[in-house]
């Protein structure tokens, strides 16, 4: 430069205020137990956080909150031995100059807690016999129903030919059952996949007529020509089963007029009058 001749240094001083790429929080090695397999509603205790797509060269901190949001705690990649709960995450992306954006935040929530199984009923089962409460009964067509289960939990219902030595599925309707002994359960799956059974139901189909056994007139004397025609001046006795079915009922029942009408009667009989008798015995 010549005598005089100033020379003016020019100086750029770009400042970097734009937020970096953050990418997409995902899941890795993420198990998404239960009916949906999208929900992250899961067993799952462990897995890691991963971020892919961010700016290069970005430094990356992971956040978690248990409390929806209100309150975050820095946090590790590795999440291990998760209690049961809701967890929400995002990562902090930041760049070279300072700049910070924010991922969307993903919801996880963890449940490792047997659902509340409720309880199986038969529902329109009518329980014939001498009981209304021991389910023997000639009904062969009911419905199972079950009460009291979690909220948006899926039922199955099994049943068992076998007292409970195997197990197939089963639908409610219950038709035109077989004679045997038949049990049934339901089991409640929740929507992170964890599963309760209720309380086994047994139920007996009977539609077989009993063992009848025998019905006997006891300290009858057979008076008379014949010691066996029960034509007899014998006006006291008692009517006598054998041989009928284990645990049945017995009602005795009694016919003056030559079986075109019955009457129930006891076991003893007394001070008869004369006339026809005619007896029977109805085992139940």
């Amino acid at each position: 430069a010549g005598a005089g001749t100033i020379a003016l240094l020019s100086r750029n001083d770009s400042k970097d205020t734009t937020p970096p790429e953050p990418g997409t929080l995902n899941f890795n090695n993420f198990l998404d137990s239960g009916g949906a397999t999208t929900d992250q509603i899961t067993q799952d205790k462990n897995f890691n956080l991963k971020l892919e797509g961010q700016e290069s060269g970005s430094r990356v901190t992971y956040l978690v909150s248990t409390d929806e949001g209100k309150t975050w705690q820095e946090t590790t990649v590795a999440q291990k031995d998760l209690v049961d709960g809701v967890y929400q995450y995002k990562a902090v992306v930041t760049d070279v100059a300072g700049n910070t954006s924010e991922t969307a935040i993903q919801k996880v929530v963890v449940d490792t807690t047997a659902p509340q199984v409720g309880e199986l009923t038969l529902s329109d089962l009518s329980d014939t016999g001498v009981s209304a409460t021991d389910q023997i009964t000639q009904d062969k067509t009911f419905d199972l129903k079950i009460s009291g289960q979690e909220v948006n939990s899926q039922i199955t219902y099994w049943i068992s030919k076998d007292e409970g030595k195997t197990w197939q599925e089963t639908t409610v309707a219950q038709k035109d059952l077989a004679d045997g002994v038949y049990q049934y359960k339901a089991v409640v799956t929740d929507v992170a996949g964890n599963i309760s059974e209720t309380s086994v139901q047994k139920v007996v189909v009977d539609t077989t007529a009993p063992q009848a056994g025998e019905l006997t007139l006891a300290a009858l004397t057979d008076t008379g020509i014949s010691a066996t025609d029960q034509i007899t001046q014998d006006k006291a006795f008692d009517l006598k089963i054998s041989g009928q079915e284990v645990n049945s009922q017995i009602t005795y029942w009694i016919s003056k007029d030559e079986g075109k009408s019955w009457q129930e009667t006891t076991v003893a009989q007394k001070d008869l009058v004369d006339g026809v008798y005619q007896y029977k015995a109805v085992v139940t």
